[in-house]
């Protein structure tokens, strides 16, 4: 059985590192984060992208069949996984849908 004081401890703790990971992320992008748009792979995310820029990177691998769903941002250096992964699907008419 779990402790509910034990619990409730490693929630806050969990929340705090989330606002912390959050802040440091503002801090390194003051000049804001902005959406570019969608890639199919992370191999395509774009080599002339500027601080800040945002893309979505919609499968894993370089098969176009697991969804990735995840959000990277160019920190000057290196692409930064903003580490949302989104729930990804294909509806009745074949579009690509975020689920909850």
């Amino acid at each position: 059985m779990i402790d509910i004081l034990t619990l409730g401890a490693a929630i806050e703790l969990s929340k705090s590192a989330v606002t912390a990971k959050i802040q440091d992320a503002l801090e390194d992008f003051d000049n804001g984060i902005t959406m570019k748009g969608s890639v199919e792979y992370f191999s395509s995310l774009p080599d002339d992208a500027e601080v800040g820029d945002e893309y979505l990177v919609l499968y894993s691998g370089d098969s176009g069949t697991n969804y990735l769903g995840m959000k990277y941002v160019w920190d000057g250096e290196d692409w930064r996984s903003l580490g949302t992964m989104l729930n990804l699907y294909r509806d009745t008419n074949n579009d690509l849908c975020e689920g909850e």
